[in-house]
């Protein structure tokens, strides 16, 4: 980013790390490149980081920036069950989406289409960022 600098983000420019060794040499400077830039670091599995990143991504999808589908899928493949509670909501809501295509690609007739779990992970996402989302469309 122009204008934007300090001594440990040109170290962090210079880091080439090799394919499975990035965890260690890029982490050993990322607390130190957040404090120079008076950013919170969170640290390694940090239940605020997983909170955090779970509320911008969900004010993606009410931006129309991804589809409920793609944060449901997000949200199960990188934070789990293991991960915040904030999340197991929209867990399900992917373990929905699951059973539904596998539903439909057996010709079983089930009631629940993608299109519901659609308005359903969008009102999951308002309560994430305390939005009503009263009177706008969820289309």
């Amino acid at each position: 980013m122009a204008g934007v600098d300090s001594p440990t983000l040109r170290i962090l420019a210079g880091v080439s790390p090799l394919k499975g060794s990035e965890d260690d040499e890029l982490r050993r400077w990322l607390a130190d490149a957040f404090a120079e830039l008076s950013l919170t670091y969170y640290g390694e599995e940090s239940r605020k980081a997983e909170e955090e990143v779970l509320r911008i991504m969900a004010r993606r999808l009410l931006a129309r920036k991804i589809a409920p589908r793609e944060l449901t899928s997000w949200v199960s493949q990188f934070i789990t069950y293991a991960g915040t509670p904030l999340a197991g909501e929209l867990i399900n809501l992917e373990s929905a989406y699951e059973y539904v295509e596998a539903a439909n690609e057996v010709h079983m007739l089930v009631s629940t289409k993608p299109e519901d779990l659609d308005a359903e992970v969008i009102a999951e996402a308002r309560r994430l960022v305390g939005d009503s989302g009263a009177g706008r469309d969820q289309g």
